[in-house]
């Protein structure tokens, strides 16, 4: 069956299973035939014609299902095969092959019964408009019926016949919705009452207008109607001047912190605004302690080939064995997924520039607990297998691929262990630089371009200014996305913007769900499984806790859960998912719908919920008490590797 949701067409299994029972069941006819009356003509026949008709059905599926064609060319291919299905039909019919084979006149009447059957195939399961199913239909009605009223004695019964098919067809063709007609006599009918704003450039415009064109109506409606109608009206009115006001807003897609607060308790309330929330405050950072660019590879990406061929297949794909192996996972992961989209032989980069860029970005992570390389390259195994469980895998493009594979690598490079609101609330240099603005992202960005205008490292040197211009507005997009402080902003936006049909084959749509994708990608450890996730949340809670010792000896308010005598610490991984992971990868596979996810990624999510919030104490843990849940040895925890 072919679903007509917008413009995207999808076909269903329950549309295959009709389609080859009424093969069967053309089958069975030929051989109860043959057993019945002995006429091999018709076996052999019917057989040739049916193996036919199913060599060229399953050509135009696999075909279809392989390539992943668009609405059109699916449209196409399904009409061509409904009509050859009923030639075949008729050709196949005992009466008809009787007929030309041997002159025998017979009963025609039973082909008129397949005919229904194979005209209830054809309703809205494989047309998105009425007008190619009358064509059809009507096409191989009237060739059936003008070939029975010439060569049968039973021409009463063929005309009745025929004009119940006929009325079948009409009849099923009703059931097709013919949106572009429906859609223009509500444009021209919405203009007849609302008028047409001529200066509207943008749907919103058109939104505010058509409001004010409502709220004036209802006051004159008002005006002109009794008092009953006087107090409705002017709720109504209210609403309307309300939601008008709430569209001229700044930005409509700025969560405020109440709404996004008021059902949670008061640490989790300054957490997320602390963190989500763009805050402002005045020391300078020093550059961490023990910056050891890793450059020492132990295994190079051929010797470990085996082991990364899961990525993008196993969501639970263990990083740190990689890291622990190569001491390069960057490099190693890096190189693999980008021959793994042939990248290389695409944009034709050589493979040396490739490799540069790479030790590049892996040597410009330092040492910290958990904002390091083997993060960066877990967030790109992330990535990938979310591309490749969705729907938008059939239409990423390789530009797309190789812009968001360095974006994945790039999201934290140079990152210092410390927060945005860290580097402004102490004038950090980075944050005179980016005026407060996603400090850190802007950073990150900045300093892959910067690794791209070196000669040796620039695998962009041959591009377009076009496409330069193209995959540099995907990376910086999805770098600057992984700003905790617009996830909220990005949620609302990604929940009002595609809450119905998506659009996959339009690429403004592909760059809003690349940033969703990297920043489900970037907090993704919480999705895995319990052994994984602990040790992620290890080496964070180990870097959350060095910022609020630093705090602390600064003299200035220490980050909400990076206090290391007084965090709670189940109950801060808890209000992590509950309040910022659940909701994000809730959004994103409302837009994508893929099982796999919800399985493998969404119901973790809660079972990892369930399993800080069953070991929460009722009152605040001290650090000698963390031992009992293993956090009590975080500084002993391996940077970068497996704890």
């Amino acid at each position: 069956m072919i679903s007509n949701k917008g413009t995207s067409l999808k076909v269903n299994n329950r549309y295959y299973i009709m389609y080859y029972c009424l093969l069967l069941y053309l089958l069975g006819h030929s051989l109860a035939f043959y057993h019945n009356y002995g006429h091999p003509k018709v076996l052999v026949v019917g057989m040739v014609l049916e193996f036919v008709l199913l060599i060229i059905s399953l050509s135009i599926i696999l075909a279809n299902h392989h390539y992943e064609s668009n609405d059109k060319v699916l449209q196409i291919s399904f009409m061509s095969l409904y009509l050859i299905t009923g030639l075949t039909i008729i050709f196949t019919e005992p009466s008809v092959i009787l007929f030309l084979t041997e002159s025998i006149k017979s009963n025609f009447l039973h082909g008129y019964f397949t005919l229904s059957i194979y005209i209830t195939l054809g309703s809205k399961s494989i047309f998105a408009r009425r007008i190619w199913l009358f064509i059809c239909s009507y096409i191989v009605l009237a060739l059936y019926s003008a070939f029975c009223f010439v060569k049968s004695n039973d021409k009463p019964e063929i005309v009745i016949s025929a004009v119940l098919l006929g009325i079948e067809v009409y009849y099923k063709a009703g059931e097709i919705k013919c949106l572009s007609k429906n859609y223009k006599i509500v444009i021209t009918e919405q203009e007849q009452i609302l008028g047409y704003n001529d200066e509207a450039k943008t749907p919103l415009d058109e939104i505010i207008f058509e409001l004010k064109q409502a709220i004036e109506k209802f006051e004159k409606l008002a005006q002109s109607s009794g008092s009953k109608m006087k107090v409705p009206s002017k709720e109504i009115k209210y609403l309307l001047e309300g939601v008008l006001k709430k569209l001229q807003a700044n930005n409509i897609y700025s969560s405020r912190l109440d709404l996004v607060t008021k059902n949670m308790d008061i640490e989790n309330k300054l957490y997320i605004e602390q963190e989500f929330f763009e805050s402002h405050g005045s020391s300078v950072l020093s550059p961490p302690d023990n910056i050891q660019p890793k450059n020492v590879i132990e295994y190079s990406m051929i010797e470990l080939l085996g082991i990364l061929k899961p990525i993008g297949l196993e969501w639970n794909f263990n990083t740190f064995f990689v890291s622990e192996c190569s001491r390069a996972p960057i490099k190693v992961i890096g190189e693999y997924t980008i021959k793994l989209y042939r990248l290389e032989e695409t944009f034709k980069f050589p493979e040396c520039k490739m490799i540069n860029l790479l030790s590049k970005i892996e040597s410009n992570y330092f040492d910290n607990p958990y904002h390091n390389s083997c993060h960066a390259a877990d967030v790109l195994c992330s990535y990938i297998y979310l591309i490749s469980n969705s729907i938008i895998k059939r239409y990423i493009n390789s530009l797309e691929w190789l812009g968001s594979i360095l974006a994945c690598l790039a999201h934290d490079v140079r990152h210092p262990a410390k927060n945005n609101r860290y580097l402004i609330m102490t004038q950090n240099d980075y944050s005179i630089t980016y005026n407060d603005i996603s400090v850190l992202e802007n950073m990150h960005s900045s300093t892959l371009f910067s690794f791209l205008q070196i000669s040796d490292s620039n695998i962009l040197s041959d591009f377009t200014i076009d496409k330069y211009q193209q995959i540099r507005k995907i990376i910086i997009d999805m770098i600057l996305a992984t700003d905790m402080g617009k996830h909220f902003d990005l949620i609302s936006y990604m929940k009002n913007k595609y809450s119905e049909d998506v659009d996959f084959a339009n690429g403004d749509t592909r760059g809003d769900l690349l940033k969703i994708f990297i920043k489900a990608a970037d907090v993704g450890h919480a999705a895995k499984c319990i052994e994984l996730h602990e040790k992620w949340c290890k080496l964070v809670l180990e870097e959350f806790f060095a910022q609020g010792d630093l705090e602390k000896s600064k003299g200035i308010p220490i980050s909400m859960f990076c206090d290391r005598e007084n965090t709670n610490i189940n109950k801060s991984q808890a209000g992590f998912i509950k309040n910022i992971v659940l909701s994000l990868y809730e959004t994103l596979n409302f837009i994508v719908n893929s099982e796999e996810i919800d399985v493998n990624c969404v119901k973790q999510l809660k079972l990892n919920l369930k399993y800080w919030e069953s070991a929460q104490s009722p009152r605040l843990q001290s650090s000698t008490e963390k031992d009992e849940f293993g956090f009590g040895s975080l500084r002993n925890v391996r940077r970068g590797s497996s704890p």
